[in-house]
């Protein structure tokens, strides 16, 4: 029995599909049966490296397949966000420069962006062009 465990250990490790179905003696339909047992398998062999059965539990994930990987080894969800801050005494100022920067993310976010280092450069140019726009705007109120 060790000599098993010893092959199924070192397919698991390396994602040796064909192996893994000899091992367990499994007639799989379909080669997409079988990674789907290979990423199932390791994520409950605590053996194989954490790296490997947290890539597993992501492709599990990815696929709406269910993950055997523990609550306790599973990573944390992160989230990402920006923030919209202005610093201004004119509330109109303020106003409008937070609308606009507001605008823009939801904006990217419609358009499937998710790259904050993206939407917080969209928020700057929309943050620009509304103080150019303040400022001409401000300049017809001085005359």
């Amino acid at each position: 029995m060790p000599l098993v465990q010893s092959a199924m250990r070192a397919a698991l490790e390396s994602g040796d599909v064909k192996s893994i179905a000899a091992t367990l003696g499994a007639d799989l339909k379909s080669r997409h049966d079988a990674v789907k047992v290979l990423h199932m398998a390791r994520t409950k062999a605590e053996s194989v490296p954490m790296v490997k059965r947290l890539y597993s539990h992501a492709w599990l994930e990815s696929h709406g397949l269910p993950s055997l990987l523990p609550d306790k080894d599973r990573p944390s969800k992160v989230t990402r966000a920006v923030g919209v801050a202005v610093n201004s005494y004119v509330s109109f100022v303020k106003n409008s420069l937070t609308r606009v920067q507001e605008e823009a993310i939801l904006s990217a976010y419609a358009d499937g962006v998710k790259d904050h280092l993206l939407i917080r450069r969209l928020m700057a140019e929309a943050r620009a062009r509304e103080l150019r726009g303040l400022e001409l705007k401000l300049g017809e109120r001085a005359k």
